[in-house]
């Protein structure tokens, strides 16, 4: 079973002919104890329903009862990276092989000697022509699961890479980048849709909204 923590390339993994299960989990953003936690405002702030990612968990889980390999497919960005830990932490010591391909965000443009990035895996150009494959011991398995269950003791609100690592950082973290996008004539959500295409990889455009409104409040 493939697993990808974005939902667009779950659909080009199974258009090319994967099973695929997609757990959108967003996990740069919100407190992480959520996951286990329907009360928690990241239900009604993001518009994503709690029982829904439950299903999706819980399909995950019966896959891993199977003892089926699985293939985890991610990027440099957060939230796969973050996704990855996650995985590892709900794999525990169960027996499933993991493999693991990282897709570069940085690939051959249109025209022959140009170059082009994209933001995360959705926008990833497909057939993918350079990927790295690697099966993952169950000792990195178990570390990874470990950096997870820090991560969510600190109970940040926010997590970004910094030098291609992990780090929980405070709510004001992006407020300087929102701040940069203000115009008398822009929308809330023109600001917020400003900022995100300035750092597409970065929190989604609703989190930019979510932000905003709580800095006019004050």
């Amino acid at each position: 079973m493939n697993i990808t923590f974005n939902t667009a390339f779950a659909e080009q993994l199974r258009a090319a002919g994967h099973a695929v299960l997609a757990l959108p989990l967003v996990l740069q953003v919100g407190n992480l104890k959520r996951l286990t936690d329907p009360q928690d405002a990241f239900w009604t702030d993001s518009g994503q329903a709690f029982q829904r990612n439950q299903a999706r968990v819980r399909q995950l889980k019966k896959v891993i009862a199977t003892g089926d390999a699985l293939t985890v497919w991610v990027s440099d960005t957060a939230d796969d990276q973050l996704g990855y830990w996650w995985l590892c932490a709900m794999l525990g010591a169960a027996s499933n092989r993991l493999t693991q391909v990282t897709v570069p965000l940085m690939g051959p443009g249109p025209t022959p000697g140009t170059w082009q990035t994209w933001a995360h895996l959705g926008e990833v150009v497909w057939p993918l022509k350079r990927v790295n494959r690697r099966d993952i011991a169950i000792t990195e398995r178990t570390a990874a699961g470990v950096a997870w269950s820090g991560m969510v003791r600190q109970a940040s609100a926010l997590r970004v890479l910094l030098n291609g690592n992990l780090v929980a950082v405070p709510v004001t973290f992006y407020d300087n980048l929102l701040r940069a996008q203000l115009r008398p004539s822009r929308s809330l959500r023109q600001v917020a849709a400003a900022t995100w295409l300035s750092l597409p990889s970065g929190p989604p455009i609703w989190w930019y909204e979510w932000r905003l409104a709580a800095l006019r409040r004050g």
